[in-house]
Protein backbone atom coordinates (compact mmCIF):
# COMPACT_ATOMS: atom_id res chain seq x y z
CA UNK A 1 0.00 0.00 0.00
CA UNK A 2 1.35 2.96 -1.10
CA UNK A 3 0.81 6.20 1.50
CA UNK A 4 0.76 9.66 -0.72
CA UNK A 5 1.31 13.17 1.27
CA UNK A 6 -0.38 16.45 -0.53
CA UNK A 7 0.67 20.18 0.95
CA UNK A 8 1.13 23.59 0.01
CA UNK A 9 4.23 25.33 1.07
CA UNK A 10 4.31 29.17 1.38
CA UNK A 11 7.74 29.91 0.86
CA UNK A 12 7.64 33.17 1.96
CA UNK A 13 7.58 32.33 5.56
CA UNK A 14 8.02 28.60 5.46
CA UNK A 15 11.15 28.17 3.88
CA UNK A 16 12.81 26.86 7.06
CA UNK A 17 10.61 24.42 7.79
CA UNK A 18 10.89 22.65 4.32
CA UNK A 19 13.42 19.80 5.35
CA UNK A 20 12.40 19.01 8.62
CA UNK A 21 9.01 18.74 7.25
CA UNK A 22 10.05 15.99 4.27
CA UNK A 23 12.33 14.21 6.61
CA UNK A 24 10.15 13.75 9.47
CA UNK A 25 7.38 12.58 6.88
CA UNK A 26 9.61 9.90 5.34
CA UNK A 27 10.87 8.70 8.54
CA UNK A 28 7.41 7.54 9.34
CA UNK A 29 7.21 5.94 5.67
CA UNK A 30 5.53 8.10 3.20
CA UNK A 31 5.99 6.96 -0.12
CA UNK A 32 5.09 9.49 -2.33
CA UNK A 33 5.25 13.55 -1.47
CA UNK A 34 3.31 16.08 -3.37
CA UNK A 35 4.15 19.25 -3.14
CA UNK A 36 2.98 22.52 -4.04
CA UNK A 37 5.08 25.93 -3.82
CA UNK A 38 3.49 29.05 -2.94
CA UNK A 39 5.00 32.27 -3.54
CA UNK A 40 3.44 35.85 -3.27
CA UNK A 41 5.75 36.23 -6.49
CA UNK A 42 7.52 34.55 -9.49
CA UNK A 43 10.90 36.60 -8.59
CA UNK A 44 10.96 36.38 -4.53
CA UNK A 45 13.98 34.89 -3.62
CA UNK A 46 12.91 32.21 -1.45
CA UNK A 47 11.18 30.47 -4.16
CA UNK A 48 14.36 29.53 -5.83
CA UNK A 49 15.45 28.82 -2.74
CA UNK A 50 12.61 26.24 -2.11
CA UNK A 51 13.12 24.19 -5.33
CA UNK A 52 16.70 23.92 -4.52
CA UNK A 53 15.92 21.70 -1.23
CA UNK A 54 13.27 20.40 -2.93
CA UNK A 55 15.44 19.04 -5.69
CA UNK A 56 17.91 17.42 -2.90
CA UNK A 57 15.19 15.47 -1.91
CA UNK A 58 15.01 14.42 -4.99
CA UNK A 59 11.14 16.11 -5.49
CA UNK A 60 9.85 17.89 -8.32
CA UNK A 61 7.13 20.56 -7.19
CA UNK A 62 3.73 19.42 -8.28
CA UNK A 63 3.19 23.07 -8.99
CA UNK A 64 4.23 26.52 -8.85
CA UNK A 65 1.27 29.23 -7.23
CA UNK A 66 1.98 32.68 -7.52
CA UNK A 67 -0.10 34.92 -6.03
CA UNK A 68 -1.71 35.77 -2.62
CA UNK A 69 -2.94 33.53 -0.31
CA UNK A 70 -6.57 32.10 -0.84
CA UNK A 71 -7.84 29.27 1.66
CA UNK A 72 -10.04 28.23 -1.66
CA UNK A 73 -7.24 28.21 -4.22
CA UNK A 74 -5.56 26.09 -1.76
CA UNK A 75 -7.62 23.44 -2.02
CA UNK A 76 -7.89 22.97 -5.46
CA UNK A 77 -4.41 22.63 -5.68
CA UNK A 78 -4.74 19.62 -2.98
CA UNK A 79 -7.44 18.47 -4.92
CA UNK A 80 -5.71 18.25 -7.96
CA UNK A 81 -2.44 16.45 -6.48
CA UNK A 82 -4.59 13.69 -5.87
CA UNK A 83 -6.59 13.63 -8.50
CA UNK A 84 -5.40 10.31 -10.20
CA UNK A 85 -5.47 8.51 -7.14
CA UNK A 86 -8.23 6.05 -6.43
CA UNK A 87 -10.63 6.68 -4.06
CA UNK A 88 -9.39 3.44 -1.68
CA UNK A 89 -5.84 4.97 -1.29
CA UNK A 90 -4.28 6.64 1.74
CA UNK A 91 -3.49 10.04 1.82
CA UNK A 92 -1.65 11.97 4.25
CA UNK A 93 -2.63 16.02 4.14
CA UNK A 94 -0.80 17.95 6.66
CA UNK A 95 -0.05 21.51 6.49
CA UNK A 96 3.96 22.29 6.52
CA UNK A 97 3.92 23.19 9.92
CA UNK A 98 2.18 20.33 11.03
CA UNK A 99 3.54 17.26 12.03
CA UNK A 100 1.63 14.48 12.71
CA UNK A 101 2.33 11.71 15.57
CA UNK A 102 1.64 8.35 15.03
CA UNK A 103 1.66 5.32 17.43
CA UNK A 104 3.74 2.91 14.74
CA UNK A 105 5.10 3.13 11.26
CA UNK A 106 2.51 4.16 8.83
CA UNK A 107 2.41 1.12 7.34
CA UNK A 108 1.87 -0.79 10.12
CA UNK A 109 -0.86 1.84 11.62
CA UNK A 110 -2.66 1.71 7.83
CA UNK A 111 -2.65 -2.03 7.77
CA UNK A 112 -4.32 -1.67 11.37
CA UNK A 113 -6.87 0.80 9.64
CA UNK A 114 -7.84 -1.36 7.22
CA UNK A 115 -8.12 -4.53 9.07
CA UNK A 116 -10.77 -2.20 11.00
CA UNK A 117 -12.68 -0.46 8.04
CA UNK A 118 -11.52 2.39 9.37
CA UNK A 119 -11.28 5.27 6.89
CA UNK A 120 -10.11 8.47 8.75
CA UNK A 121 -7.82 9.68 11.51
CA UNK A 122 -8.49 12.84 13.26
CA UNK A 123 -5.97 14.95 14.98
CA UNK A 124 -5.96 17.78 17.49
CA UNK A 125 -3.35 21.13 16.58
CA UNK A 126 -1.10 20.59 19.88
CA UNK A 127 0.94 24.10 19.41
CA UNK A 128 4.45 23.74 20.28
CA UNK A 129 6.85 26.45 21.55
CA UNK A 130 10.11 27.27 23.20
CA UNK A 131 10.20 26.20 27.18
CA UNK A 132 10.08 30.02 27.84
CA UNK A 133 7.06 30.94 25.11
CA UNK A 134 9.52 32.79 23.34
CA UNK A 135 9.50 33.29 19.57
CA UNK A 136 12.94 32.35 18.12
CA UNK A 137 14.00 34.43 15.12
CA UNK A 138 15.69 31.37 13.14
CA UNK A 139 15.11 27.58 13.49
CA UNK A 140 18.06 25.44 14.42
CA UNK A 141 18.73 23.08 11.09
CA UNK A 142 20.87 21.14 13.60
CA UNK A 143 17.79 20.45 16.05
CA UNK A 144 14.59 18.78 15.35
CA UNK A 145 11.85 20.43 16.22
CA UNK A 146 10.35 18.72 19.02
CA UNK A 147 13.86 19.66 20.54
CA UNK A 148 14.03 23.05 19.63
CA UNK A 149 10.13 23.31 20.95
CA UNK A 150 9.48 21.27 23.49
CA UNK A 151 6.61 22.79 25.41
CA UNK A 152 3.23 21.81 24.73
CA UNK A 153 0.02 24.64 24.54
CA UNK A 154 -3.19 25.17 22.64
CA UNK A 155 -3.72 28.34 20.80
CA UNK A 156 -7.50 27.55 20.27
CA UNK A 157 -8.15 28.55 23.20
CA UNK A 158 -8.23 31.96 22.66
CA UNK A 159 -10.85 31.34 20.12
CA UNK A 160 -14.33 32.20 21.51
CA UNK A 161 -16.58 29.35 21.74
CA UNK A 162 -14.76 27.00 19.26
CA UNK A 163 -17.44 24.65 17.78
CA UNK A 164 -15.28 22.03 16.08
CA UNK A 165 -12.78 20.42 18.63
CA UNK A 166 -10.54 17.33 19.09
CA UNK A 167 -10.19 16.28 22.51
CA UNK A 168 -7.17 15.30 24.09
CA UNK A 169 -6.34 13.99 27.67
CA UNK A 170 -10.07 16.68 28.50
CA UNK A 171 -8.29 19.72 26.18
CA UNK A 172 -10.17 20.96 23.06
CA UNK A 173 -7.76 21.51 20.14
CA UNK A 174 -7.97 22.59 17.13
CA UNK A 175 -9.46 19.73 14.60
CA UNK A 176 -7.31 18.30 11.68
CA UNK A 177 -7.67 15.58 9.67
CA UNK A 178 -4.48 13.67 9.27
CA UNK A 179 -4.21 9.86 7.39
CA UNK A 180 -7.46 9.34 5.10
CA UNK A 181 -9.13 7.43 2.17
CA UNK A 182 -9.17 9.67 -0.66
CA UNK A 183 -12.35 9.28 -1.42
CA UNK A 184 -12.88 11.30 2.25
CA UNK A 185 -14.02 14.76 1.41
CA UNK A 186 -11.95 17.54 3.57
CA UNK A 187 -13.19 20.95 4.55
CA UNK A 188 -10.77 24.08 4.04
CA UNK A 189 -8.22 23.82 6.17
CA UNK A 190 -8.18 19.81 6.40
CA UNK A 191 -10.11 20.80 9.87
CA UNK A 192 -13.39 18.25 9.51
CA UNK A 193 -14.74 15.60 6.32
CA UNK A 194 -17.67 17.00 4.53
CA UNK A 195 -19.85 15.47 2.42
CA UNK A 196 -20.30 16.12 -1.84
CA UNK A 197 -22.37 19.10 -0.98
CA UNK A 198 -19.03 20.45 1.05
CA UNK A 199 -21.31 20.44 4.17
CA UNK A 200 -20.27 18.81 7.52
CA UNK A 201 -21.58 15.22 7.95
CA UNK A 202 -23.99 14.58 11.27
CA UNK A 203 -22.00 13.41 14.15
CA UNK A 204 -23.50 9.65 13.05
CA UNK A 205 -22.10 9.74 10.04
CA UNK A 206 -18.61 11.24 11.08
CA UNK A 207 -18.14 8.41 13.56
CA UNK A 208 -19.13 5.32 11.74
CA UNK A 209 -15.52 5.07 10.18
CA UNK A 210 -13.59 6.90 12.18
CA UNK A 211 -10.34 6.51 14.28
CA UNK A 212 -10.83 5.43 17.99
CA UNK A 213 -8.31 7.38 19.23
CA UNK A 214 -7.47 11.22 18.19
CA UNK A 215 -3.91 12.10 18.22
CA UNK A 216 -1.60 14.95 19.35
CA UNK A 217 -0.43 16.82 15.49
CA UNK A 218 2.47 18.89 16.83
CA UNK A 219 1.58 22.66 15.77
CA UNK A 220 5.49 24.15 14.61
CA UNK A 221 4.38 27.68 13.79
CA UNK A 222 5.72 30.17 16.87
CA UNK A 223 8.63 31.29 15.19
CA UNK A 224 10.13 34.01 13.11
CA UNK A 225 7.82 36.66 11.87
CA UNK A 226 4.68 34.36 12.86
CA UNK A 227 2.81 37.97 13.60
CA UNK A 228 3.17 39.38 9.96
CA UNK A 229 2.33 35.78 8.50
CA UNK A 230 -1.06 35.76 10.20
CA UNK A 231 -1.49 39.40 9.13
CA UNK A 232 -0.43 38.74 5.89
CA UNK A 233 -2.78 35.30 5.49
CA UNK A 234 -5.67 37.83 6.96
CA UNK A 235 -5.19 40.27 3.94
CA UNK A 236 -4.72 37.71 1.15
CA UNK A 237 -7.52 36.00 1.81
CA UNK A 238 -9.95 39.12 3.70
CA UNK A 239 -10.19 36.50 6.48
CA UNK A 240 -12.30 37.98 9.96
CA UNK A 241 -10.68 34.92 11.68
CA UNK A 242 -11.35 34.97 15.35
CA UNK A 243 -8.83 33.21 16.34
CA UNK A 244 -6.10 34.89 13.90
CA UNK A 245 -7.29 37.91 15.14
CA UNK A 246 -6.61 36.68 19.00
CA UNK A 247 -3.33 35.83 18.50
CA UNK A 248 -2.31 38.43 17.36
CA UNK A 249 -3.26 40.24 20.30
CA UNK A 250 -2.01 38.00 22.36
CA UNK A 251 1.32 38.30 20.75
CA UNK A 252 1.04 42.14 21.11
CA UNK A 253 -0.06 41.79 24.30
CA UNK A 254 2.67 39.57 26.14
CA UNK A 255 5.18 39.85 23.36
CA UNK A 256 5.36 35.80 23.88
CA UNK A 257 3.43 33.08 24.49
CA UNK A 258 1.90 33.24 27.84
CA UNK A 259 1.21 30.17 29.30
CA UNK A 260 -0.51 30.62 31.71
CA UNK A 261 -3.38 31.88 29.26
CA UNK A 262 -2.59 28.90 27.06
CA UNK A 263 -1.09 26.20 29.08
CA UNK A 264 -1.90 23.04 28.22
CA UNK A 265 -4.61 22.32 31.13
CA UNK A 266 -4.58 18.39 31.21
CA UNK A 267 -7.73 16.91 32.35
CA UNK A 268 -9.44 20.27 32.99
CA UNK A 269 -6.41 20.85 35.16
Amino acid sequence: MTIHLRTCIGVEYDLPLIPHFIEYYKSLGVDELYITLSSPSKDHENLELAKLLLQKYEIKPFAIWIGPYQEDRRGNYLNKMVEHLGGNEWVLTADCDEFQEYPTGLHEFVDQLDRNGTTWVQGGAVDRVTATGEIPEKLNPALTLFDQFPAKCNMHRLRPEPKNGAFINGEKFMPKVMLHKKSIKLSCGNHIIVNKAGRAWSNAAEQQHKHKEVFEVGHFKWFGRISKKISQIRQDDFLDNPSYNQQLKHLKKYGKINFEIVGWRVNGG
